[in-house]
């Protein structure tokens, strides 16, 4: 395992902000994405949560991780109550049984 250098962290935070910022979006709104390579991701986000001015936190739960309609993954679950902004977690419907998972 090689782990990435900075210029190619930044790189894929950049590609991430593209990607996301809506098209039509207010000069005001301000979006950040962090990439970074952690043992435990949950402790750096909740980290840099704390250390930014975050009002709002979206965060995606593979469909593996969820243990049933309605509980999230104990990690999910961690971040969302130690959060200190609101959290909207986006979990999917299902997979196409064709796409591998």
């Amino acid at each position: 395992y090689t782990p990435l250098d900075e210029t190619a962290l930044h790189l894929m935070a950049d590609t991430l902000l593209w990607e996301l910022r809506p098209r039509k979006a207010k000069p005001e709104l301000r979006l950040e994405a962090r990439v970074t390579e952690e043992e435990r991701p949950e402790v750096a986000l909740l980290r840099a949560m704390h250390e930014g001015d975050y009002d709002l936190l979206i965060l995606s739960t593979p469909l593996r991780s969820v243990r049933s309609s309605t509980q999230l993954d104990l990690l999910t679950e961690q971040i969302v109550n130690d959060a200190p902004c609101t959290v909207v977690v986006l979990t999917p419907k299902r997979i196409h049984p064709e796409f591998p998972h």
